[in-house]
């Protein structure tokens, strides 16, 4: 595949998520920011059965 069809696969994609797609902040979506910190620290896939300890205390 050639640059140009990168580019226009790319441009095609973004016109059609434009006013669909939300980027939210790593600082305001705390949830998600803490569980992939602790993923980061994990060395196989943990399930977790009620909510860890981290999150209960914010």
């Amino acid at each position: 595949m050639n640059l140009s069809n990168i580019i226009f696969d790319y441009t095609s994609m973004f016109r059609t998520l434009r006013g669909e797609a939300n980027h939210v902040f790593q600082e305001v979506n705390f949830c998600a920011d803490t569980l992939a910190s602790l993923s980061i620290s994990q060395l196989c896939l943990v399930v977790f059965h009620s909510i860890p300890n981290c999150l209960k205390q914010h």
